[in-house]
């Protein structure tokens, strides 16, 4: 019970505050910043809609209790609707 207790109040401690992330351009023409831009509105939507401030917590437990913790966001490029392809 208090090893439960230790826990939850150091992942109150460590999730108080909602994680910000800030994409950063190596450089600094157009298509990078433009891609920066992008990177931003997905993580945006990544926390928002998909809810991934729920299995970031679960990740900050995880490795509370077992010492080791991760979150994988897998990418499928070619999925959804292929536009601008020519038949």
């Amino acid at each position: 019970n208090h090893f439960r207790n230790l826990v939850q109040h150091s992942m109150a401690f460590v999730c108080s505050q909602r994680p910000q992330f800030e994409p950063k351009a190596a450089n600094t023409d157009y298509k990078s910043i433009a891609q920066t831009q992008l990177a931003h509105g997905l993580l945006e939507y990544y926390m928002r809609h998909k809810k991934m401030e729920r299995y970031i917590k679960n990740a900050v437990e995880l490795a509370l209790y077992q010492g080791e913790g991760w979150v994988y966001c897998g990418w499928n490029a070619t999925s959804g609707d292929r536009y601008g392809v020519n038949p």
